[in-house]
């Protein structure tokens, strides 16, 4: 009788901002066990891929240990020992293992460990020794890979897709060559092809990025190639590391794998200075969205709002208090038309800033548009002040800023009353990407400051879909204006639905202006920094 396989299913997945405030494991939840199975059988992940294989395959699952950390600092190494310790210790719990699929996102950074995913791995293997199996599959296209992590690891690659939906897909992909790499009938061969570019995060949903994906897709249909893969690379974190992956995989065939990573590495290089244009300021994107709005006779020119009398003002506090509660009735939405989606990039929860940057909020706020929503800033005091005052009540609140994260870059709190329109429990489920994933933002309040609405949450979190939304009790399809917190990934909801997406960008830990964070570890010269930069060197 043929021997049932065995995979331990185990996993490390955190993105690193080394400009940010330093990360801890207060960052992170921790699953085990059979909630691994639960959480994630049927989600759009490579967790979901991985269960789904093995249960399709009569493939014996063990869950070991999983820690899933929002993007944050440079991780405490402390904090990264407990962890470690915490996944070494499922994986002897495991018993006889045959396979080893590993969770890795690959952009994490740890003071004092040069490669994290690679230390996590050579931990595990020494547990379950050399001869297993190892998949990393489907890490994130903003992730890292060490010439040391491809000798380490059989089957790897990265998503292709920014907003990321492929992440079950592309695991998918490479584990349908699993059982002939089992019996020895293939022989995986590949060339990881280190680039010293990087730059802004690039959606593959239109632009440079659409070109890039559909290059990926062709080369990867081809029958001499089993994968390609293309890192980014993540602009946020300074280490030697920094830079662009290719990784090709084939079948015993390591010269073809090498010239077909340099090919792709030479025509992405050939597009540096598209890939690492601007964006458009907060101010130019303002006024973006005021003239497609003229354009479409829509816009209904208002009193703008001074910020500055607002903050000491106590008389015009109450005008614009009495304006937010009557904006708290509603109104009837015009649904022949699509709302404008203006994306704050520079403070995007998601590649580790704290939410609570103001610029863009500031400058919308005073533009005054009808029928405006800003999703998700970070401000946990005003949240919670909110929640004590309760529903229907006015507040005076100054939120957001650097008071809140204590970052200089994230600007003044704005001071205002402010209607309270709604408080949630914060609790929401990804609908597109990583679809099904379940979170929790703590606390949230939905606020009304003159006409603008705003959503307010405990933690910081970047706008997946409409998600976050809902949870403030907005439906984006209503307003005319919707702007939210995020760089690429909320395109994959909102692209439909919108009339236009214009991009602000502007100080903050995330800005597409990767030439604004000076480098102190890189191995060598990269492009943008060092405008000489070679390749192929």
């Amino acid at each position: 009788m043929k021997k049932k396989l065995r995979a331990l299913l185990t996993g490390f997945f955190t993105e690193t901002n080394t400009y940010v405030a330093e990360g801890t494991i207060a960052s992170f939840s921790r699953t085990a066990g059979d909630d691994i199975l639960k959480q994630n059988r049927g989600v759009n992940s490579t967790l979901g891929a991985y269960i789904n294989y093995c249960e399709e395959h009569d493939v014996e699952m063990v869950c070991g240990v999983s820690y899933l950390g929002n993007p944050a600092g440079l991780l405490k190494n402390e904090d990264y020992q407990t962890m470690k310790a915490d996944i070494m210790d499922g994986a002897k719990k495991a018993g006889p293992i045959d396979l080893l699929m590993l969770y890795f996102h690959g952009a994490a950074c740890v003071e004092g460990v040069a490669d994290p995913e690679l230390d996590i791995t050579n931990g595990l293997k020494e547990i379950l020794g050399a001869d297993i199996t190892i998949l990393a599959l489907a890490m994130d296209l903003h992730g890292k890979c060490s010439d040391e992590l491809n000798k380490a690891v059989d089957l790897l690659s990265s998503v292709h897709m920014y907003p990321h939906t492929d992440y079950y897909s592309r695991a998918t992909e490479l584990m349908s060559y699993l059982p002939k790499v089992l019996d020895g009938s293939i022989k995986v061969t590949r060339h990881v092809e280190y680039l010293p570019l990087i730059f802004g995060p690039a959606t593959t949903m239109n632009g440079i990025g659409a070109g890039i994906l559909s290059k990926l897709t062709e080369i990867n249909a081809r029958p001499d190639i089993m994968d390609i893969s293309y890192m980014h690379g993540f602009p946020y974190a300074d280490h030697k590391f920094t830079g662009g992956y290719i990784m090709v995989t084939t079948d015993n065939d390591m010269a073809l794998a090498k010239k077909e990573a340099v090919a792709f590495g030479e025509w992405i290089w050939a597009q540096r200075k598209e890939l690492t244009t601007p964006q458009m300021t907060t101010e130019q994107a303002v006024q973006a969205v005021i003239q497609e709005l003229q354009t479409t006779k829509d816009y209904k020119p208002r009193p703008k709002i001074d910020l500055d009398r607002l903050a000491t003002d106590e008389a015009y506090q109450d005008k614009l208090a009495e304006e937010a509660i009557d904006t708290s009735f509603g109104f009837v939405p015009d649904w022949t038309k699509k709302p404008i989606v203006v994306n704050d990039t520079a403070d995007n929860p998601g590649g580790g800033t704290g939410g609570a940057e103001t610029h863009v909020l500031r400058r919308f706020l005073e533009a005054n548009i009808e029928r405006s929503a800003f999703i998700g800033i970070t401000d946990p005091v005003v949240a919670k002040q909110a929640q004590e005052a309760g529903v229907g009540s006015v507040i005076k609140v100054s939120l957001g800023g650097t008071p809140v994260s204590g970052i200089e870059l994230d600007g003044e709190p704005i001071v205002a009353k402010a209607y309270v329109k709604q408080i949630s429990d914060g609790r929401v489920t990804n609908r597109i990407v990583v679809a099904g994933t379940r979170w929790d933002v703590g606390i949230s309040a939905t606020l009304i400051i003159g006409g603008m609405t705003i959503t307010v949450t405990t933690s910081a979190w970047q706008s997946f879909d409409n998600s976050l939304a809902l949870n403030g009790g907005i439906d984006p399809k209503d307003y005319k204006l919707v702007i939210l917190k995020s760089s690429a990934h909320f395109r994959a909801y909102y692209t439909p639905i919108a009339d236009k997406i214009f991009t602000a960008d502007g100080p903050g830990g995330t800005t597409t202006i990767v030439t604004n964070f000076t480098p102190q570890n890189l191995r060598g010269p990269v492009y943008p920094w060092d405008p000489s930069t070679k390749y192929p060197g």
